[in-house]
């Protein structure tokens, strides 16, 4: 494998993982906090490769395509969590129904349902999470990637002046 996405692939597993597993993925409603971190360490593994500093287009595009592998990896994640969360998640529900004393029994059989159908639609639900995480965790982990590159870049010294030029006070 090419060592130029070995940052991209890393980068991914960690949005990935982070943002479909169930309570840690709340860190992604901090402005797609796992995102931004996938893409970051793009830049960061990108810079610690020996050989030429990398260029700029190269840790943008490490970062898009480690969003698109956190997408999928995170959609797939979820699909596959659901057999466990989906029933606590319905548990929670209904205890919460049960709590409140005058819940309208039209409403209890809508959500009794939806609840239901929750099962049969898990796979729609999948297609659409992952169409619409692809496009954003592309451009956030792009985002991320940057920002990584901005903080981890190897500083440069200011171009000397030429001898006998002096700056003016």
């Amino acid at each position: 494998m090419n060592s130029k996405y070995q940052p991209a692939l890393l980068g991914g597993l960690l949005i990935g993982v982070l943002a479909g597993m169930p309570f840690v993925s709340i860190g992604n409603c901090c402005f797609c906090l796992w995102v931004v971190v996938g893409g970051v360490l793009v830049a960061y593994l990108r810079q610690q490769q020996p050989g030429p500093a990398p260029e700029t287009a190269d840790i943008v595009l490490g970062g898009l395509i480690a969003g698109v592998i956190g997408a999928v990896i995170a959609s797939t994640l979820e699909l596959a969590l659901f057999q466990w969360t989906g029933p606590m998640m319905q548990r929670m529900m209904q205890n919460i129904i049960q709590s409140v004393p005058n819940f309208p029994e039209e409403a209890r059989q809508q959500l009794d349902r939806s609840m239901q159908m929750g099962q049969q639609i898990k796979y729609a639900v999948f297609m659409q999470t992952l169409f619409f995480r692809i496009p954003c965790y592309a451009i956030v982990g792009l985002l991320g990637a940057l920002l990584g590159h901005a903080i981890f870049k190897e500083k440069t010294a200011p171009p000397s002046l030429p001898p006998g030029v002096h700056l003016v006070e």
